[in-house]
């Protein structure tokens, strides 16, 4: 048995709507007794100083000011990088216009710590020998040292 679809769009409809409430808006009772449901109120909503840093927010969006500093990676990572070559261009600015005294200084200065290297350097140079000397040669050495009086030049 086959039941027919309703038609939705008829206007022979015999169902009646109860008519609209006819009380005032500030009432909380309705026709049958009941109380109206009635929106509860948020005190932090209905602050006035809340309600103005939403309203100066809206507007500094409006505006297109970044109020919070919130910057993608990118901007970030730009930032940094004309940082770096800003402060690389001061270095190399602050190098250029150094006085004849501050280059003498580093002359010197380059020429201590040369001097220094070539010591250090000629210095390990004389220990790696005598530790790939043989045993042998060297208590040979320290007899020969031993024997034998110093030679004095007459």
């Amino acid at each position: 048995m086959l039941i027919p679809e309703p038609d939705y769009y008829s206007d022979d409809d015999d169902t009646e709507f109860p008519p609209p409430c006819s009380h005032r808006h500030g009432d909380d009772i309705t026709e049958g007794r009941l109380i109206a449901a009635k929106k509860l109120s948020n005190p932090y909503k209905e602050s006035a100083e809340r309600q103005r840093l939403h309203k100066e927010m809206l507007l500094n969006q409006k505006l297109g000011r970044n109020v919070l500093n919130q910057k993608s990676e990118l901007k970030k990572e730009i930032e940094k990088r004309q940082e770096q070559a800003q402060r690389k261009k001061e270095q190399e600015e602050s190098m250029t216009k150094r006085s004849s005294f501050e280059m003498q200084l580093e002359r010197r200065a380059n020429q201590l710590h040369m001097a220094e290297n070539k010591e250090k350097f000629e210095q390990e140079r004389i220990e790696d020998e005598e530790r790939k000397k043989p045993e042998f040669v060297k208590v040979g050495e320290k007899i020969k040292g031993r024997s034998s009086p110093p030679n004095t030049a007459s």
